[in-house]
């Protein structure tokens, strides 16, 4: 009988596993990406889905991946088991906060005066937007998420990247709310917390000119085009034609951990809809009636002065 009610529990246990597994599966968080930069800055737009969402970290420089959370991670050279001096890793709650953990020990900045300079003294900040679908701190529902656009200084780095230089790069969501993997990373190597700083189990970016969906020399890195002119706006909309949808990249959550998609629908860079109308007719000017010319009359000749000039060089022989 004992043997029985074992049987029974276990049983039960596994299909209470099953079950979160499989409503993780059904409501679990889902990341969609897009990136870009310039001479100096390094800009990454994320748009979470996710149902329940917790976050009371609202500060610049305070600890945002204690709430629901995107955390970017990024270091030149090789790939290495520890960071090093130059790496960077920027991270948004969805509840407002934000923070740049400079270098290898993932020092977290204090105060403006920490912002690194550029060549003109002046120093170079952060910058990021954040917008929420639905209330923090609530009951859950399908339609909930948020947005995160921040934009991290090249000057963290040591200055913004060469045409088709590659960096080791990550990007991870915390949650702070029961019903989502609490880590979900876009490097399938990152699976624990103890992962998050260790460069050589992140994925991979390469900065080209173009956009383009792939570089045959890194084929499973993501790839960021560089912008010129039309720079995104860092408010945490995501707007319509502002990121370039070519390098757009996602991953979710599943029941064996994060799976990563690249988004059917990135076909080029979109723009926003517009609404055409029919042109009105041309308006056509009345021609005017020909006119005769005026008639011929002798004109006065103007009075002239004629003076007589002598001229000279000095020196001339003659």
């Amino acid at each position: 009988m004992r043997h029985g009610v074992f049987i029974l529990r276990g049983l039960a246990v596994l299909v209470l596993v099953a079950a979160s597994a499989s409503a993780r599966a059904q409501g679990g968080q889902r990341v969609l990406c897009y990136t870009t930069y310039d001479q100096e800055y390094f800009f990454l737009a994320a748009v979470v889905q996710k149902p329940t969402l917790a976050g009371r970290q609202i500060a610049f420089f305070s600890d945002p991946v204690q709430d629901d959370a995107v955390s970017v991670f990024l270091q030149k050279g090789e790939p290495t088991p520890r960071r090093t001096a130059q790496s960077v890793q920027m991270a948004v709650s969805a509840a407002g906060g934000g923070q740049l953990y400079r270098g290898a020990d993932a020092t977290p900045l204090k105060e403006f005066g920490d912002f690194l300079t550029d060549a003109s003294g002046a120093r170079v900040p952060f910058k990021y937007g954040v917008s929420v679908r639905g209330q923090l701190n609530q009951p859950g529902a399908a339609g909930n998420g948020y947005t995160v656009e921040m934009a991290i200084p090249w000057v963290e780095l040591g200055g913004p990247p060469a045409v088709g230089e590659r960096m080791r790069f990550n990007v991870v969501a915390f949650s702070a709310a029961p019903d989502s993997a609490p880590l979900l990373s876009l490097s399938p190597a990152v699976k624990t917390a103890a992962d998050l700083q260790n460069p050589s189990l992140w994925a991979e970016i390469v900065f080209v000119d173009a956009a383009v969906r792939s570089v045959a020399a890194a084929p499973n890195a993501r790839v960021s085009g560089r912008v010129f002119s039309s720079k995104p706006l860092i408010d945490g909309q995501a707007a319509d034609g502002e990121w370039n949808t070519l390098t757009a990249f996602g991953f979710s959550e599943s029941g064996a951990g994060a799976a990563v998609f690249t988004p059917t629908t990135a076909a080029a860079r979109t723009r926003p809809a517009l609404s055409l109308r029919k042109a009105p007719p041309p308006i056509r000017p009345r021609p005017r009636a020909a006119a005769d010319p005026a008639p011929r009359r002798p004109q006065r000749v103007p009075r002239l002065v004629m003076a007589l000039y002598h001229y000279d060089v000095q020196g001339d022989p003659r």
